[in-house]
């Protein structure tokens, strides 16, 4: 039998079969743009809430464990005594406990 000689073949297309990302990597085609994220929704600016107001008697308290601890009050401090007086009573008996007993710890941690 005589040797046949091989035909060149023709580089088959495939044309339709394809998909954009195939195509995207072969180099034929662009990506397509991607959409930018959608931007949140603004957001309303709220009032801060107004302080709430102090107890005229828990900030005597305060200010009693204070001077009974042999602390002034400053400057500073007033906003903070202001705050600490709109607490619940509980609350303001356990700061003026703990400050009071401060006065017995403070020469130790000098």
């Amino acid at each position: 039998m005589p040797a046949l000689d091989p035909r060149p073949l023709e580089r088959r297309r495939q044309d339709g079969g394809a998909d954009m990302a195939s195509l995207v990597e072969l180099g034929m085609h662009q990506p397509p743009p991607r959409p930018s994220p959608p931007k949140p929704p603004p957001v309303k600016e709220t009032p801060p809430a107004p302080a709430p107001a102090s107890d005229p008697v828990d900030e005597a308290t305060l200010n009693a464990a204070l001077a009974e601890a042999g602390l002034s009050v400053e400057a500073e401090d007033v906003a903070a005594m202001k705050m600490l007086a709109a607490l619940d009573s509980g609350t303001v008996a356990i700061v003026a406990k703990w400050v009071k007993g401060k006065k017995k710890d403070s020469s130790s941690t000098k």
